[in-house]
């Protein structure tokens, strides 16, 4: 018999975050790691493509995290801790109390998100998520690559993320809330009785924004 679950579902840049983690923790490692300097250009170019559409978002994410590239696993997560204890207070006001109150409400609480894992997953771990969904990275020898593990979390891959993990865990999920900051996010919209729209940390009704 499949195990039965209701759950929240979170995105995090935007919606719990406010910011892109990826990007602010790129200009936090920059002063640190000064050879990273040297990737920017390289980075400008392949955004470039990516705007023109010459190349997907995963192959352009891939060579923007060159700055991490075989940085060790134990250092990293001296960076992590350190950027977190800056960046704490970019954590939305209501988003503490709102995950407090579902999970006494016995909601299962997931984050999907397409930045990297290593960047997430200390803040999602603190913030009492159950599960952390995004997008992946090798780590080879004990240190970071920038080489993508499947594709980029985004948009309905952020679905079939849940639909592979329901399956493998044998789950029934019901999905009472989700909560996202981009219009990319309606298949994950579509799973939940209840969607809401964050702009700028405010919580607006997803069906009020439809109207």
């Amino acid at each position: 018999m499949k195990k039965k679950i209701s759950a929240s579902i979170y995105d995090f840049d935007h919606t719990v975050y406010d910011g892109d983690c990826l990007i602010d923790f790129w200009l936090y490692l920059l002063p640190r790691r000064p050879l990273a300097l040297f990737l920017i250009p390289l980075q400008f170019f392949m955004g470039i493509l990516f705007l023109l559409r010459i190349i997907r978002l995963s192959r352009f994410k891939s060579f923007f995290l060159l700055f991490v590239h075989r940085i060790k696993a134990d250092r990293m997560e001296k960076y992590l801790r350190d950027f977190w204890a800056r960046r704490r207070k970019g954590i939305f006001p209501w988003v503490r109390d709102r995950l407090a109150d579902e999970h006494r409400n016995g909601l299962y609480l997931i984050c999907n998100s397409a930045s990297p894992r290593f960047i997430l997953e200390p803040m999602v771990a603190e913030l009492g998520f159950d599960l952390l969904i995004c997008t992946e990275f090798e780590v080879i020898d004990g240190r970071l690559t920038n080489r993508m593990i499947g594709t980029n979390c985004r948009g309905e891959e952020k679905v079939r993320r849940i639909e592979k993990w329901t399956a493998e865990q044998d789950i029934e999920l019901r999905t009472v809330n989700a909560y996202s900051d981009h219009l990319s996010d309606i298949p994950l919209f579509e799973l939940a009785e209840n969607s809401f729209l964050i702009n700028r940390g405010k919580i607006i009704p997803y069906h009020s924004v439809q109207k």
